[in-house]
């Protein structure tokens, strides 16, 4: 079509790129596109591809220097560009200065430039490159500092340390034992003569590996231990190459290898460069105190231990904190620190004491009352993060575990936020018990009991109760610390409420950060008020009429703003059409105008309402579906009897003694409902039962049960989620946007055969995704499985006056334009040790393969879930052909490799 020629040229070669294990339906995974000479799905990861694009001038922002003029920020949502935005001349009166190491203003707000973002979600937008960045872009950095650090300017703008870990509260925060199961602190240190991570060069890297390591190794006999360079990495001279793969296995189930950053932000940034080059960890022989090198600050120390002494985790770190920095300065360096600003880190977010507590708690009473938890937590200074997992551990929304962390870092000392943190996770744990007895909790009135329940375990020092009169509203008189602070403390607990003054309240059971699947359950949670999973559209583009004019794309990176901005009209003349079911071509669009996406991965940026939105608005999909997969239209797609037959043709061997398991998917939708973006709660209901009807004929190995999430009980969770076979409420942006999550989690389950080598998931982001797992190399006892199961639901569909949508010029219709054609997507876990530690060449190797590679993490650095990368522009049978030529070919390498043979890339 002319507006697909249309488009810019480096628009033109772009090949979808889906990754549906992350489950997002644009902007994290299966709406992600692959632009031409930049790599799949996500930015490059080798150290040479990460500085090439960094330095890449088709970034319009560089990291050198500063633009003449301001650029554009009226669509950026970050604090740095809102700051700029609004004090336009700030940006000029620093825009040419540098720091005494070289670092400039670009530099440092290039990640906020590239990053848009999204004006729901604030980012910081900037990060520092040296120390010096603090002083002589001042301007900016104190108006974003102030904005994230509100007791900074209430303390006078300036910060007091305090590494005295003698001087923590030694109260319990749990009395009974049952609910805090461990506790970590963590310092972040920079270097104040070496630019910090996101911009130091590649000899300034080396170079704080080598301080750190002599000085962490020279810790004395209670913290000693090795230190381990990332696998890959060749600047620690006694470990060339790094560590050994049992070694990064061993590590990795510990949780302490720190994992190549994949985000835009981060990667933009700069911390990306040279990656894993002088990056390593530490750890000590005993396992309580570790460190991380170079990666987002020079130093990340940590100590960890079981149980709940906080204050003893925070004097361990103490001492091994002074005996580094004893030891650095005998060397004459020394870490970045201000007196205005404490310790110095290169994210503005991490300033002051760079201290992160953690404590690891089960609170799944208080889970299941998440709102009234986050607005006690907030009340009290803490912030509490639902795990999921650690390490090699897992955990579930039934139990209620969470990570309590401080709030503050900047603007008070490192003792008070320790004690803060104590006194806040005796307060939560009491409430826990008193929910779990039975005793009715008015949340409404708990700051006040909450406050002297802190103080009756002992909690006097000046900071905890000062916080507690300033936040929790108690109007108490401090005569001072040490002894009359004591005597406060005293009164305090002379008048602590009675229980019986917990009367009953109103309760709001509903987590506002919920990510799992079931809701209306055992731990009381009744439904999801978070924007796009209620019954309401996300606030932003309109869903049901465009604008007259077009909003601005400028910024945009998609494959709707592409087609848009090359063709315009295609806007005005489709704006007020409709589909004979009513989706709109603003619900079409609406995603894309919501989220502008990111310059290096590209979003499709729109979704099908229903099976008849490839025709009323053809120009568009069309033209993005061209754009998105090549030359689609002028191969003609195979029916379906002739497909089956062709599979007869294909070899179907792969090499058993590397591939471990085969997944194979697919997506469809009924042709004559509304597609999930779009479709309503009765229609959501109704293909729910059509799907469940013909899955329950299902006999043989196919026979099962279907599980839905709104209901499902904690062991029926625990069984999927261990078989990685669960999928869970959205909570991406273009996700939300899209409407998939609307009435989540209602008329949504998943179906296990009773074998379970087959399942599917009934209105998840299709209104079917059928799924079929072989343990080895059987690809073509997994496929047939699966065109079976997909035949037999065709035909009791059929029966019903139903069928799955489908056209002969895009093959199977998806909500996501992405995904149509076959739908298919074959996957392998295979064993590739050799292959997989030259990171640069797989991944080059892959693409030429038409394949991508994703490591399956969790202690298994070897083993490798390779994907199809081309699922449109071919059948069945040479998507099987390609897949299964692809593996050989990457196995072949991996078994010359084992003979030591030398192999041409």
């Amino acid at each position: 079509p002319a507006s697909a020629s249309a488009l810019p040229a480096e628009a033109e070669d772009v090949e979808v790129d889906m990754d549906e294990d992350e489950g997002e339906f644009e902007g994290e995974g299966e709406g992600e596109v692959e632009v031409a000479g930049l790599g799949a799905q996500q930015l490059p990861a080798t150290s040479e591809e990460h500085e090439e694009l960094w330095e890449d001038d088709r970034v319009e922002f560089g990291p050198d220097a500063c633009p003449e003029e301001l650029p554009d920020f009226s669509a950026h949502h970050s604090l740095a560009c809102k700051v700029l935005r609004d004090k336009p001349e700030i940006y000029h009166s620093l825009k040419g200065e540098t720091t005494p190491l070289g670092v400039s203003l670009a530099g440092c707000v290039k990640t906020g430039v590239d990053n848009p973002g999204h004006p729901y979600i604030e980012t910081v937008g900037m990060v520092a490159g040296d120390a010096y960045c603090y002083d002589v872009f001042r301007d900016l950095f104190d108006e974003v500092i102030a904005a994230l650090h509100p007791k900074w300017g209430a303390s006078g703008g300036r910060h007091v340390s305090d590494l005295s870990g003698e001087k923590v509260a030694q109260t319990r925060m749990d009395a009974s034992g049952e609910h805090i199961k461990g506790v970590r602190v963590r310092a972040a240190r920079n270097f104040k003569a070496l630019r910090m991570p996101a911009l130091c060069s590649r000899e300034e890297r080396m170079e704080a590996e080598r301080l750190l390591t002599r000085g962490l190794l020279r810790l004395g006999d209670d913290f000693r231990g090795l230190y381990y360079p990332l696998r890959g990495s060749s600047s620690y001279a006694p470990r060339p190459g790094g560590m050994t793969l049992e070694e990064e296995a061993r590590l990795a189930v510990e949780d302490r290898v720190p994992e190549e950053p994949d985000s835009e932000m981060l990667t933009s940034a700069g911390y990306a460069r040279h990656w894993p080059e002088a990056r390593g960890c530490f750890a000590a022989e005993d396992r309580r105190l570790s460190a991380t090198v170079n990666v987002e600050d020079h130093l990340l120390l940590e100590v960890a231990l079981p149980g709940q002494d906080l204050a003893g985790a925070f004097d361990v770190l103490c001492r091994a904190l002074g005996r580094l920095e004893a030891e650095l300065l005998a060397s004459c360096h020394g870490f970045a620190h201000s007196e205005r600003l404490g310790y110095l880190g290169s994210s503005l977010a991490n300033l002051g004491s760079c201290l992160t507590l953690g404590v690891t708690a089960a609170l799944p009473k208080l889970a299941a009352r998440k709102h009234d938890m986050d607005a006690l937590c907030g009340r009290l200074g803490v912030q509490a993060n639902l795990l999921l997992s650690r390490g090699h551990q897992k955990f579930t929304f039934a139990q209620g575990v969470f990570e309590l962390t401080n709030v503050d870092r900047l603007g008070s000392t490192e003792v008070d936020q320790v004690n803060l943190v104590i006194a806040s996770c005796r307060v939560l744990v009491d409430i826990e018990e008193r929910l779990a007895s039975g005793v009715a909790v008015d949340f409404g009135r708990e700051p006040e009991a909450s406050a002297r329940v802190a103080a009756v375990n002992g909690v006097v020092l000046r900071e905890a109760e000062l916080h507690a009169e300033a936040s929790l509203g108690l109007g108490l008189q401090h005569a001072g610390s040490g002894a009359a602070s004591a005597a406060g403390a005293s009164s305090l607990a002379a008048t602590l409420l009675p229980p019986e003054l917990a009367v009953q309240g109103s309760m709001t059971p509903l987590p506002t950060m919920a990510t799992k699947a079931s809701s209306e359950n055992d731990f009381g949670i009744s439904e999801f008020d978070r924007p796009g999973l209620d019954a309401d559209e996300v606030i932003g583009f309109p869903a049901d009429v465009c604008p007259e004019d077009m909003p601005s794309l400028e910024g945009y990176h998609s494959l709707l703003a592409d087609v848009l901005r090359a063709n315009p009209s295609i806007y005005s003349e489709l704006r007020r059409k409709r589909t004979v079911k009513g989706v709109s071509f603003a619900k079409c669009v609406k995603a894309g105008f919501d989220s502008c996406g990111h310059p290096m991965i590209k979003t499709v940026g729109m979704s099908a309402g229903d099976a008849e939105s490839y025709d009323v608005f053809s120009p568009l999909f069309e033209a993005a579906v061209h754009a998105a997969h090549g030359d689609l239209f002028t191969k003609a797609l195979h029916d379906r009897g002739e497909e089956r037959a062709r599979l007869k043709d294909v070899s179907w061997e792969l090499p058993a003694s590397h591939v471990l398991s085969l997944r194979i998917r697919a997506r469809r939708n009924l042709a004559g409902l509304r597609f999930p973006p779009a479709i309503s709660a009765d229609e959501r209901m109704e293909a729910e039962q059509l799907l469940l009807r013909g899955l329950q004929e299902l006999t043989g190995e196919l026979e099962g049960e279907y599980i839905p999430l709104l209901g499902m009980c904690a062991e029926e969770e625990h069984l999927l989620e261990g078989a990685d076979l669960l999928f869970y409420a959205p909570d991406a942006v273009p996700t939300l946007s899209s409407g998939v999550g609307r009435d989540w989690p209602h008329s949504r389950g998943v179906f296990l055969s009773r074998t379970k080598k087959f399942g599917a998931w009934l209105n998840e982001e299709d209104h079917l995704c059928l799924w079929s797992m072989e343990a080895g190399a059987d690809l073509r006892a997994a496929l047939y499985r699966l065109l079976g199961a997909e035949d037999a639901l065709r035909a009791a569909l059929q029966q019903e006056g139903h069928n799955f949508a489908w056209s002969p010029h895009f093959g199977n219709l998806t909500s996501c334009p992405g995904s149509v054609g076959t739908g298919l997507r074959f996957e392998a876990r295979t064993r590739l040790p050799l292959l997989g530690a030259r990171s640069a060449e797989f991944r080059k190797l892959c693409r030429g393969l038409h394949l991508q590679p994703k490591n399956a993490g969790l202690g298994q650095p070897d083993v490798w879930e390779v994907s199809n990368s081309r699922r449109f522009t071919c059948s069945i049978a040479e998507q099987v052909q390609s897949f299964t030529a692809g593996l050989s070919t990457l196995v072949d390498v991996e078994s010359r490799l084992a003979r030591g043979e030398a192999v041409d890339f």
